[in-house]
């Protein structure tokens, strides 16, 4: 299914604060967001992956 390892910790209500943010250099098919510092990329994608099955 996927080419990564996928966490397997269970998501609730996360305390984690993800911002859409809207930027006119990304094309219309990408998003970006602004999360807290000590967030690193594999966090984001886990939480993407299970909240959003992307």
């Amino acid at each position: 299914m996927s080419s990564f390892r996928i966490g397997f910790k269970k998501i609730y209500f996360s305390n984690i604060i993800f911002r859409l943010i809207c930027t006119p250099t990304l094309p219309s098919n990408q998003v970006a967001f602004r999360v807290p510092p000590d967030i690193n990329k594999l966090d984001i994608h886990d939480y993407l992956f299970h909240v959003y099955k992307l």
